[in-house]
This record gives C-alpha cells, structure tokens and sequence, in this order.
C-alpha cells in the first residue's frame, strides 16, 4: 500500500456522519475548495474501508474488479456526486438557496441507490437499506454513500448540520449551545486562536 493509501487518519473524520465525511474529503485548510480528489481508485476503497462503508473483503473485491479506465471512469462518477453532494448541503449549512439542478441530481443519485437497494427486517434490529454489493459492482461506493445521504436527511439532523467558519468542511453541531464553530478544535479552531493572538500581539 502506497503513502497515499494511509493517510486516512482519525482526524479526517469529524463531520459526525459518514456522508459529511465523504464531502470532506474535497475540502482544505481554507474557504477555497482545495485539497486533492482521492488519489485513485484504491484511496477512494481505503476511505470507505475507514469510514464502515465496505468491508475488507469489499474492498479487495472492488479493487480487483476495477480494471484500466473502468476504475478512473468510476473514481470520475464518486467526485461529481461529492461535488454536488457538498454544493447543495453546504447552501443548506449556510440556510441559502439549493441549486435546483443540484437537488435533482442529489435527488436522483438517491434514488438510483434505493432502486439497487433492500431492506432487510430482523427482530430486535434497526432496519437499513442495503445494496447488494455484486450486483452494484464499482457502484456500489457511490450507491452506500447515496443512502448514507438519504439517512442523514430522514434521520432529522440537517438542522444541526454546519459549515467550518475557518474551512469547508461541513459537520453536526451537537453542542449544547447550538454555537460550535469549527469543524475542529484541534485544527481549524486552533489555527483561528493562533492568528488572534498574532494579531493581538503583532502590534
């Protein structure tokens, strides 16, 4: 595994929920939208291994099964729909207008992935939709996230969703207050209170 494939640490996942995690992935340390796509199709496996989206053994399968352009086409199709997916949740954390044709797309990839999905329902266990992973082939990243999508949306939790003040990276505020700022603390907060106090001091 190269470098690259390993640098999906825990700090990379701070937006509460799998789906703000994967529009993360585009963001960087400024209000400019960035960072790096996923590096190639075996980053992109890796990435939705940490995040609980695909098993091990997913991931080997879709990485063999990805073959010349087949994996490039499809690491195309997973970036647009992050694309869109971040444009049209970021006007939401900024409570302005959604794009119509981004909702539509939004919309649409949504409900491709319940077309290609079943709910299964056990005794004593929360029912969740499911995409079979054979039949999906190199969809299937773009079919969990799309229902990723859908849960964060019927779970009632776009009121608490939050865009960075320092970057672009979106998150759950579950503060009490309702008042958090940063997607972290540890970065973009600290960051903020380094410039403060340069600013505080530089005079």
């Amino acid at each position: 595994m190269s470098a690259s494939h390993t640098r999906w640490r825990p700090e990379a996942f701070v937006g509460g929920h799998p789906y703000l995690d994967f529009l993360n992935t585009g963001g960087g340390s400024t209000k400019a939208r960035d960072a790096l796509p996923f590096e190639d199709w075996a980053d992109a496996l890796h990435w939705l291994a940490m995040a609980g989206l695909a098993s091990p053994a997913e991931q080997r399968r879709l990485q063999r099964l990805a073959r010349g352009s087949d994996a490039g086409k499809a690491l195309n199709r997973l970036m647009a729909q992050r694309e869109n997916g971040y444009a049209v949740l970021s006007a939401v954390a900024r409570d302005l207008a959604v794009p119509e044709a981004g909702r539509l797309r939004f919309e649409n990839d949504i409900r491709l992935a319940l077309q290609q999905a079943s709910l299964p329902l056990f005794p004593g266990r929360q029912p969740a939709w499911q995409v079979d992973a054979e039949a999906a082939g190199l969809e299937l990243p773009r079919h969990r996230l799309a229902l990723s999508a859908q849960g964060l949306i019927a779970d009632g939790l776009l009121p608490r969703l939050r865009e960075c003040e320092a970057c672009t990276w979106l998150f759950l505020d579950t503060s009490r207050g309702g008042r958090r700022r940063w997607c972290s603390m540890a970065t973009c907060g600290n960051r903020a209170k380094a410039r403060r106090h340069y600013r505080a001091t530089a005079h």
